[in-house]
């Protein structure tokens, strides 16, 4: 028997029974299946169960097996539909454009697969988008098919029966600020999930969580680390260009400077040649720190690999310090080389005369009056080569022996410095050194001297 209103409802029935099936689902049709495409479910009573701690344990080693979180979660939905579900999805809200984009799915039937995916992995009641709208979890133990009129209502029930779901699961991925995705869990068993389920799937939720957030932090700290190593090149590249471009006008300076001191173009008072004589000495100082600008520039932008090549250390160690003479001479300073004898050092010469020159440089500005003295130290079975430069100086406390071989940090702070410069010689020393495998060390004493070790590798 009927009532009078649903009697009234039974040819509106009908003619939705009757609206054609969407082609998408004929390919799937076969002898002895269902109309769409699948055999009967078997009763999930009569599948072997996972057990929780042992799917978690599973979920968890898949998870933390990589940082490809995209491929680790599809390992997860690919574990559920083993043993907790029919099908399984997992969507993650893109951290840019904040689009829910499906990362994983699952399907218990191969040969459907491909259509379930070409279909975008529907889930009944869009339960991984409500479950991220809301971020409140929910369980469904019994889903009914969709009723309505029109071709849409009959593509959703098409779709129903080719899904066959009973019970949903559905628990969003709650990050520590804000829900970041949506897990689903769906079932042809009717009343298959309890709240057992739901709190072994809220437990996976947390761990798919902590993992796609960990591997979001990886990511963002690689893109800021590349963006950074960006910038220092881009400021090492414009030092460079900056440097080169300062140095030509410079050195026309000091060039003109000095033949007018000369009287080439004409007489000059003893006065003026003191003033011009300052002029010059200003645009050297300045072309040092450009230099040592462009050193350091250099290094940072790694444009300069080591040339290596075999030669005399003590020939190297000499023409640097024939080169730094003339400094010591205007204060009145001894040099001095001592050496044991000759030292065959495959390496970049070129570096190490630079070494060098830092170091014998900075030895200079800071010895009032005594000798800088140079000690080639290579002792036969030794891996490693020792230069020290000695010299008889202020001093450096021990507190600043590490802080002096930072970029532009001096141990006499402006306005009470005595002695001008930059402040890069010897973290251009250090680095360049380091750069062929050795290092450059300090000792000292303040108001006795300083000892700068440089250590290098025979080859």
């Amino acid at each position: 028997m009927t009532s009078e209103g649903e009697q009234e409802r039974l040819p509106e029935a009908q003619a939705e029974a009757e609206l054609p099936i969407p082609p998408v689902y004929d390919r799937w049709r076969q002898p002895g299946k269902s109309r769409a495409g699948r055999p009967s479910p078997t009763p999930r009573a009569q599948a072997e169960p996972l057990a929780g701690l042992a799917f978690l344990g599973q979920a968890s080693r898949a998870l933390f097996s990589s940082l490809d979180y995209r491929a680790t979660i599809a390992e997860v939905a690919r574990l559920a539909i083993s043993g907790l579900a029919d099908h399984c999805r997992i969507d993650l809200v893109d951290r840019t454009t904040g689009v829910v984009q499906c990362v994983a799915a699952a399907h218990d039937d191969p040969a459907h697969f491909a259509l379930w995916r070409e279909l975008g992995c529907p889930l009944p009641g869009g339960a991984t988008e409500v479950a991220i709208r809301t971020g409140e979890a929910a369980v469904h133990a019994a889903l009914v098919p969709p009723h309505g009129k029109g071709v849409a209502w009959a593509e959703e029930r098409a779709l129903f029966a080719f899904l066959s779901p009973r019970s949903l699961i559905a628990v969003p991925l709650a990050g520590r600020d804000r829900v970041i995705g949506a897990i689903a869990m769906v079932s042809s068993e009717a009343g298959r999930y309890t709240q057992t389920e739901l709190e072994l799937v809220e437990e996976l939720a947390w761990r798919i969580t902590m993992t796609v957030e960990y591997a979001w932090l990886h990511e963002a700290e690689r893109e800021a680390r590349q963006e950074a190593e960006r910038a220092s090149r881009a400021k090492s590249e414009f030092l460079a260009a900056m440097s080169h471009e300062l140095r030509t006008p410079l050195n026309a300076i000091i060039g003109y400077t000095d033949l007018v001191a000369d009287g080439i173009d004409g007489a000059v008072n003893e006065v003026q040649r003191r003033h011009l004589l300052r002029v010059g000495l200003s645009a050297r100082h300045l072309l040092v720190l450009i230099d040592e600008v462009l050193s350091l520039s250099r290094i940072d932008s790694a444009s300069r690999r080591p040339r290596v090549a075999a030669r005399d250390l003590l020939a190297t160690v000499r023409q640097a310090v024939d080169q730094i003479a003339p400094q010591a001479m205007a204060k009145q300073l001894a040099l001095d080389v001592q050496a044991d004898g000759p030292c065959a050092l495959v390496t970049d010469h070129g570096q190490v005369g630079q070494i060098l020159l830092n170091l014998l440089s900075n030895a200079v500005k800071f010895t009032g009056h005594g000798v800088i003295t140079v000690t080639v130290r290579a002792p036969a079975g030794e891996a490693m080569v020792r230069i020290e430069v000695r010299d008889t100086g202020t001093g450096i406390e021990r507190a600043h022996w590490e802080h002096i071989f930072e970029p532009f940090w001096q141990a006499e702070q402006a306005p009470a410095r005595r002695v001008a410069g930059a402040g890069l010689g010897l973290s251009v020393a250090r680095q360049l050194a380091r750069q062929l495998g050795g290092d450059v060390t300090v000792e000292s004493v303040p108001e006795q001297g300083s000892c700068f070790a440089v250590l290098l590798p025979r080859t």
